[in-house]
């Protein structure tokens, strides 16, 4: 078994962060992990004390200490909220004005101890943990490759996936998400990629980034680190690409149906995902719907650039399955399309089009919620959700979340008709799909990652309340 990876010594973590060390004697202690949830500490651990939504990081220092925590980082000015924890003597705290900004900076300083690690950033509206799994399966055939771990991809995310680099790994494939104005700044300075992938620029997080345009100049941030070697990947037909490809100083790739070489003779196998030939060879892709097909287009472009052989390009995307809530096929009485990790008004509408073309003996409907972090255009946005409906092949639509009021809204006033539904309350959701489904049906989950649809997922699946399920 190999010894653990030492990340820092407790001594380097303070200079670094240039902060106060309280706990005599320490300083020369191994730290081998970074973690900002005081449950996952373990014997060695740094425990970033950071201040969340839901919780102060500084009220659970206690519990870090108590499963082996070397080492703290907390904010100097909330010395009250751990004055009276008791370190035995086994662990020091590190007080710092900005516990983020500190762990930031011990990411940024980790990765540069690897100028030879190949620096892989994936943006983009959606798309980009599909594009950074198939990439991965690709690459980690070929060499040594580390990458984002689930989702990881925001200013506490990144950092934190930077430590799981070792001096093995040729290849570092890494998401890089956004959701305020000047995130992908700080991105771009931690891992700081020589390649980068943009999956698509639509409308996620419009509201904070100030509108589609503000999405792709912010987006674009991510280029700030190229040399007169980088490359960035970008897809053929986007609307921004005569932007993009100035903001990369020109120096791009396209990729999709028209560019990729390796790619030939795809065939939409409907739930069953794509058959095609790469390289010559016949490969099956498990993802379905054509914006997963656009995902491959990315990835194979990258492993075509970097000379990743057939073979090894063939098994990597034989070996890709779906990740929970991202295009997940459930198949029962009523076969369940679980999209509903986030939604946004492109992914939607791609979501809608594919259940609307989907060769189907039964009922299909379409379950629809909130879109969040849309700002002041939300309302429009929701409103175009049951404009888009009306233009389907579905059979009936629930709407759900306070937002898609508005949609509702206009699907009812334009097609009294048509079998649509609203709630606000999940509870009431979940018994009304309940009465209405039945076996041959199949159901779209969409959603924002907040509405947590997922939770249908289990209620469909294994027929509770299902009227008609066999």
């Amino acid at each position: 078994m190999a010894a653990p990876f030492k990340l820092y010594s407790v001594h380097q973590a303070v200079r670094i962060v240039n902060g106060e060390e309280y706990g005599i004697g320490l300083e020369d202690r191994g730290i081998f992990s970074v973690v900002t949830d005081s449950r996952k500490a373990v014997t060695g651990s740094l425990f970033v004390a950071l201040d969340g939504e839901r919780s102060d990081g500084h009220r659970h220092i206690n519990q870090a200490v108590q499963n082996g925590a070397v080492c703290i980082l907390a904010d100097k000015n909330k010395a009250g909220l751990y004055r009276n924890v008791e370190l035995t003597g086994k662990s020091a705290v590190i007080r710092v004005d900005n516990p983020l900004a500190s762990l930031q900076k011990l990411a940024e300083e980790y990765v540069s101890r690897f100028p030879s690690l190949i620096r892989i950033g994936i943006t983009g509206s959606s798309g980009k943990t599909t594009t950074k799994e198939i990439l991965a399966a690709i690459f980690s055939l070929s060499d040594p490759t580390v990458f984002t771990q689930g989702n990881l991809n925001s200013e506490i995310g990144l950092p934190l996936s930077m430590f799981s680099i070792r001096p093995e790994h040729k290849y570092g494939i890494f998401e890089m998400g956004i959701n305020f104005k000047g995130e992908m700044d700080i991105l771009a300075r931690i891992f700081r990629p020589e390649y980068t992938v943009i999956t698509n620029i639509g409308t996620a997080h419009t509201g904070p980034l100030g509108g589609e345009e503000g999405i792709v100049r912010e987006k674009s941030r991510i280029f700030s680190y190229f040399s007169n070697k980088s490359i960035g990947f970008l897809p053929e037909e986007d609307r921004h690409l005569e932007y993009l490809k100035s903001a990369c100083k020109d120096r791009f790739v396209l990729f999709g149906e028209n560019r990729v070489s390796a790619v030939t003779d795809v065939e939409d196998l409907g739930l069953d995902g794509w058959q095609m030939k790469c390289g010559g060879e016949n490969v099956r892709f498990s993802l379905p719907g054509r914006h997963n097909l656009s995902n491959l287009y990315a990835a194979v472009a990258v492993a075509e650039y970097f000379a990743i052989d057939p073979v090894v390009i063939r098994r990597g995307i034989e070996s890709v399955s779906a990740l929970p809530g991202r295009s997940r096929i459930i198949r029962s009485g009523i076969t369940i399309i679980e999209d509903s990790y986030n939604a946004n008004e492109d992914s939607l509408a791609k979501a809608l089009v594919y259940l609307s073309d989907l060769p189907w003996s039964g009922r299909k409907i379409a379950v629809l919620g909130s879109m969040k972090e849309l700002g002041a255009a939300s309302e429009k946005i929701h409103a175009g959700v049951g404009e888009m409906i009306l233009h389907t092949g579905i059979d009936a639509v629930f709407f759900y979340g306070e937002e898609m009021g508005a949609a509702y809204t206009v699907l009812r006033e334009k097609e009294p008709g048509f079998k649509s539904f609203h709630f606000t309350n999940y509870s009431k959701l979940e018994n009304s799909l309940s009465e209405y489904v039945e076996s041959g049906d199949i159901v779209l989950l969409k959603g924002s990652r907040s509405m947590k649809l997922e939770k249908l997922v289990n209620k469909l699946s294994n027929g509770e309340a299902l009227k008609g399920y066999v």
